[in-house]
């Protein structure tokens, strides 16, 4: 190991070492390095004298806190050569990292994510495209799922999605349509977290949405929700179908290197 190199100079004069590291994942290597029974913390903490935790967050314009990854994510699509201008301006698709799990992934899967989506755009047959900003959000996300869960992608491809799995994903809850003061608060203004629910709801095993039990209510529900998908320029569920199966099939062609 590189620790076990570098040790012989930690004792020289004047020499000062500073390593950037991600402590778990080196804890991991020892572990692997020296067996499963390895008090990994104190093999690795004979070596510093000090450990300083960079920041995991940062300030963005408006002030709030956004998490490393998630500027990254933002940075790197508007730093990529492939993807198009009016795909980069869709702020939509940068609010998806913000509501998923993007903390466990390090900035080198984040560029890999980037890769997928790029490898997409490449394969997009723009021509045949009905709605820019509805395709794109289902891209990014779905390069999410295929860099993220694999096991979730496969649910997808079978449409056997199982809601517990699909809501800890997007670290979201079923949506109440039941009470009117419960889905005006869902459907004033309808968040992206909340478009995935409605946009994948049949491919649930169980829909992840719970409507009115009367039949004229429940059709006032679904014409509300198609005016609040009206924002995403959200064409029909038989667009949105075709269009992530397209998706799916372009992704299962290739394998990103992880």
């Amino acid at each position: 190991m590189m620790l076990e190199t570098i040790k012989h100079v930690f004792d020289v004069e004047n020499v000062q070492i500073i390593l950037i590291t991600n402590a778990e994942q080196l804890k991991a290597t020892i572990k692997h390095s020296y067996g499963s029974e390895t008090d990994s913390h104190s093999y690795l903490y004979k070596f510093f004298k000090y450990q300083i935790n960079l920041p995991t967050s940062t300030k963005n314009t408006e002030g709030r806190s956004v998490e490393n990854n998630v500027a990254y994510f933002e940075a790197t699509v508007q730093a990529s050569k492939v993807i198009p201008q009016d795909f980069k301006d869709n702020q939509f698709i940068y609010e998806i990292p913000t509501f998923l799990d993007v903390g466990t992934l390090s900035l080198r899967n984040i560029e890999q994510i980037v890769r997928c989506i790029e490898t997409l755009v490449v394969f997009e047959n723009i021509e045949r495209s009905k709605s820019l900003t509805i395709e794109q959000i289902l891209v990014v996300f779905l390069s999410f799922v295929y860099m993220m869960d694999k096991d979730l992608l496969n649910q997808i491809v079978t449409r056997h999605i199982n809601p517990t799995k699909f809501s800890n994903f997007i670290r979201g809850t079923r949506l109440d349509m039941r009470q009117p003061y419960s889905r005006s608060d869902i459907l004033n203004d309808l968040s992206v977290k909340n478009l995935f629910s409605i946009a994948f709801d049949k491919y649930f095993v169980n829909s992840f949405l719970d409507l009115p039990s009367s039949t004229i209510e429940r059709q006032e529900v679904q014409r509300h929700i198609k005016i609040s998908l009206g924002k995403y320029n959200y064409i029909s569920d038989i667009h949105n179908d075709e269009y992530i199966k397209q998706v799916i099939n372009n992704l299962l062609l290739f394998d990103i290197v992880k």
